[in-house]
């Protein structure tokens, strides 16, 4: 990581900070512009469908999806820490094939 000369961290971390900010504003200003863009160009009818659609994708993967790294970070981290390698991947196998099932029960 190249460290810019006379910045310290927090004004690093600052400046990084704005950026986001105002990428968050610009979009939030950009939404009171194409929503009523869309409604007009669908219609009100489609516009409903398309939220109707949206929400229920959004559903769906908030229901599938499982933060299996979780686990892995709370009880991997003890396991590895006291060496017990067996239990770290016996640990590690469950999140894995928790991952995937999943993600194959989000693509269904």
């Amino acid at each position: 990581m190249k460290e810019e000369k006379g910045k310290t961290a927090f004004s690093r971390i600052m400046s990084n900070t704005t950026v986001i900010v105002i990428g968050k504003v610009l979009n939030a200003i950009c939404s009171f512009i194409f929503i009523p863009w869309t409604v007009q160009t669908i219609g009100l009818n489609g516009f409903g469908q398309l939220l109707l659609i949206t929400s229920y994708l959004i559903l769906i993967s908030d229901i599938t999806h499982l933060h299996s790294w979780q686990p892995l970070v709370h009880y991997g981290t003890l396991s590895l820490k006291e060496k017990k390698y067996k239990k770290f991947n016996q640990i590690l196998t469950f999140c894995m094939r928790a991952d995937a099932l999943s993600g194959l029960t989000g693509m269904i």
